[in-house]
């Protein structure tokens, strides 16, 4: 394994850091103005629980990526079908307004 140089090593290291804040602090954003968007638009309240289920569901696919990595899977194998999944679930996405707000409603709210 090859030594980075100490100042190399301190630049890639503060540019790390940077990215991760960055990420953070986009993340953050997101969440706290999606679901006012959601409103603006007239989302009803199914629609913002669906919303911070899927934000809550996110952290924990990390894990399991996490577990999936341990078993050698291997990291372009995971990247791809997670990409295939994120695919079929956003071709999905227009019927959901109707279907998926239907069986929850039966589901919680019966």
């Amino acid at each position: 394994m090859s030594r980075l140089p100490p100042e190399q090593l301190q630049r890639s290291q503060t540019r790390l850091i940077r990215f991760v804040l960055s990420g953070t602090a986009n993340n953050a954003l997101v969440q706290a103005i999606g679901p006012l968007f959601l409103l603006n638009l007239g989302a009803a309240p199914i629609h913002l629980g669906i919303l911070a289920t899927f934000a809550q569901l996110d952290k924990v696919a990390r894990l399991g990526g996490v577990e999936l990595l341990g078993r050698d899977v291997g990291k372009t194998r995971l990247m791809f079908w997670g990409r295939l999944l994120a695919i079929l679930a956003t071709a999905w996405e227009p019927y959901w307004d109707e279907r998926v707000s239907r069986v929850i409603t039966s589901c919680f709210f019966t």
